[in-house]
């Protein structure tokens, strides 16, 4: 799924779709809101079961995403509940509050439209885990990262350091100046 021409975004570019001009249409976050190589990171608010008109134009309820960004709510779909379970747990109420990044997609088969949206199998980068100095591999990754960079930068990237971390980093690396990355 990665190009050279992906980039993140955190609030909606404006369009100039046609859908965009009618305000119906702008209700709930489509594919059309996206412009290719976008990737639209957005925090879940609130997830709930809410009433939407279908290409009939009969009322039908889905799953729903809020998201805490000003951008439009996204219907949740079985593909993309799957790709949120996957991060985050089975459990729908521990999605509340953790990050998401939602992209086009061309549509394969051609239902509904010639792109779809899809929440990415992956971790927001801004999403940080601590840094945890009893597990060896991170540890010898820290390390290697340290010694070739000479400061945090590439750890802190991906995870949260403090300051008893970052003195086991330093300790790590002079006194143990083979380690392989």
């Amino acid at each position: 799924m990665s190009t050279a021409t992906e980039h993140i975004i955190h609030q909606l570019s404006d369009s100039t779709h046609w859908k965009s001009l009618h305000p119906n249409k702008n209700m709930l976050l489509a594919s059309w809101n996206l412009h290719d190589g976008e990737i639209l990171e957005a925090t879940i608010k609130e997830i709930k079961v809410s009433p939407f008109r279908n290409q009939r134009g009969a009322t039908e309820e889905s799953p729903t995403v809020y998201f805490e960004e000003s951008i439009p709510p996204m219907l949740l779909n079985v593909t993309n509940s799957e790709n949120i379970a996957s991060m985050y747990g089975e459990e729908w109420p521990a999605w509340i509050g953790k990050k998401v990044q939602i992209t086009r997609i061309k549509n394969e088969y051609k239902i509904g439209g010639t792109h779809r949206l899809v929440i990415l199998r992956k971790k927001p980068v801004t999403e940080k885990r601590p840094f945890d100095t009893g597990n060896e591999k991170q540890m010898k990754h820290a390390v290697a990262a340290y010694l070739r960079d000479g400061n945090y930068d590439a750890i802190e990237k991906r995870l949260t350091l403090t300051d008893d971390d970052k003195s086991a980093i330093d300790a790590a690396s002079k006194g143990d100046n083979d380690i392989d990355a």
